[in-house]
């Protein structure tokens, strides 16, 4: 199994095209740095982690500093400030995204959606949490596309694409309903901004 093994799909390379190459990236939430070896192949890459393990794995691939986004001391300015499945483990996401602003001229977002149809038929039935997906027992802040789309807007992000493409395993049909009701059938919520200034 490689480095890129947990790195690969459709989320993954779309975030990849959004950031293009010969760039500047801030990677908020590096995690174990699969991805972030994957983006610094064609840009530099500058990485924050959190837990100890997983900083000492990401150091291998980029620079990566050890701490919280947003109070470990980063140094911009940045083309892009990457969060890929990382502000709903933020107890202040806003606090977050006002960071950014100061440090980059892009912010990409990426959000589980937990109004999606997956997560509606999981609490359905009584599932509150699970280890990992949507419903992750780690997220402390839940994004719907209206919440999250408020939310970039109030902290001067202007959203210049959005996406949402279908979990790795899902047939190719599926892409049919997240296109027509990405609110509904979009597992994950993506979003390209402008800082506005």
């Amino acid at each position: 199994m490689t480095i890129y093994a947990a790195s690969v799909g459709p989320k993954y390379e779309q975030i990849l095209s959004w950031i293009g190459s010969h760039k500047r990236v801030l990677d908020v939430g590096c995690g174990a740095g699969a991805f972030t070896a994957r983006i610094a192949e064609s840009n530099e890459v500058v990485g924050v982690e959190s837990t100890e393990e997983n900083w000492r794995l990401a150091s291998e691939h980029a620079t990566v500093l050890r701490g919280d986004f947003p109070d470990v001391d980063v140094q911009g300015p940045f083309d892009v400030v990457l969060f890929g499945d990382v502000l709903e483990h933020m107890y202040d996401p806003e606090r977050a995204l006002d960071r950014a602003r100061e440090l980059g001229d892009e912010v990409i977002v990426c959000v589980p959606n937990f109004d999606c149809v997956v997560a509606k038929g999981q609490r359905a039935v009584g599932i509150k949490q699970t280890e990992t997906g949507i419903l992750d027992k780690t997220h402390v802040y839940y994004f719907n596309r209206r919440i999250a789309e408020k939310m970039l807007r109030e902290h001067g992000l202007e959203i210049i694409e959005f996406a949402s493409p279908k979990p790795r395993r899902a047939p190719g049909w599926y892409q049919l309903l997240v296109n027509i009701r990405p609110e509904f059938f979009g597992i994950q919520l993506m979003y390209r901004c402008r800082v506005t200034r």
